[in-house]
């Protein structure tokens, strides 16, 4: 795979940044989160992913202003979830919700921990923001490529949507940990997934379209084969959603990036779609200066 830093924003439009490999025109040294692959999976699968961030990306929790004391873990509505992912526990660190200025969904990919994603946090740079990172039954939201037939993926998948729409809701209802009332409200709540977290996160945004913070899909998009009727009901009312994905991800398609990019702007959302040239199934520090912008306009 290309090194970013041999990329450069070469076009704007739609709604889509291209980033183009320019050979010796090198940018600035810049950082790579990179994703580690595991074994391969049969018909179709992604790997086992799990998101590595460099170990000298990586800070303490206390750098951002969280002490490792303020990491939690509890069922959410323990009993309410149906499903494989019913007893599985949500993991946040930050502020509580009534020091909180918004908050963040972190959905981990295919073979991941939540503990994983809250990683994020460190590259957010927010000591404002609380963040939720929910957890999959064994490390996977759902058994088959995201690409499969729907029905191959239940009940795990209705189970996933089911385990993030009590979440979400226990957010807006303040009834998080100890449940003392205080609330952030769904348009300071911001969405983010990478691969197989991503189309999650994107999927229960179409399906439960409201105004949120924001929805960000790295590498990520829509769940269901081709030809699935995206018939979602209601608005994002102008939400931000990001859709950043390699034009050589094995995993995930580029026609379903863009069908997913189509689907949103039908959905009002306020889309960026940034397709990156030669560049596999990654993230990338453009896509995460990004997720720190938005951070930034919601927490304020």
């Amino acid at each position: 795979m290309p090194s970013v830093n041999s990329f450069k924003t070469l076009s704007h439009y739609n709604g889509t940044t291209t980033l183009r490999r320019q050979t010796g025109c090198p940018l600035p040294a810049r950082r790579v989160v990179t994703v580690r692959s595991g074994p391969q999976r049969p018909i179709g699968c992604p790997n086992p992913l799990s998101l590595a961030v460099s170990r000298t990306a990586v800070r303490a929790p206390s750098s951002i202003g969280v002490s490792r004391t303020a990491f939690h873990r509890w069922l959410v509505n323990t009993g309410m979830v149906s499903g494989p992912h019913s007893d599985q526990p949500i993991e946040y660190a930050g502020p509580t919700l009534a020091d909180a200025s918004a908050a963040m969904v972190l959905i981990h990919g295919r073979g991941a921990r939540a503990s994983g994603m809250l990683g994020l946090a460190n590259e957010v740079g927010h000591d404002d923001v609380a963040y939720f990172a929910p957890q999959a039954q064994r490390g996977t939201w759902y058994p088959n490529s995201f690409l499969a037939d729907l029905d191959s993926n239940q009940p795990h998948l209705d189970s996933a949507l089911d385990l993030v729409d009590h979440l979400v809701a226990d957010i807006v209802a303040g009834e998080v940990g100890d449940g003392d009332g205080d609330a952030v409200p769904r348009d300071r709540i911001i969405l983010l997934g990478f691969s197989q977290g991503g189309c999650l996160a994107t999927e229960y945004a179409a399906r439960n379209a409201a105004r949120y913070g924001g929805v960000v899909a790295l590498s990520g998009g829509l769940i269901g084969p081709e030809g699935t009727a995206r018939d979602y009901d209601g608005s994002m009312d102008g939400t931000p959603v990001f859709i950043g994905c390699g034009d050589q991800d094995q995993h995930i398609p580029v026609d379903r990036v863009e069908e997913t990019a189509r689907v949103f702007e039908m959905l009002d959302a306020d889309v960026e779609k940034r397709l990156y040239e030669g560049v596999g199934h990654t993230v990338l520090e453009d896509e995460l200066e990004y997720v720190r912008a938005l951070v930034d306009d919601i927490a304020g």
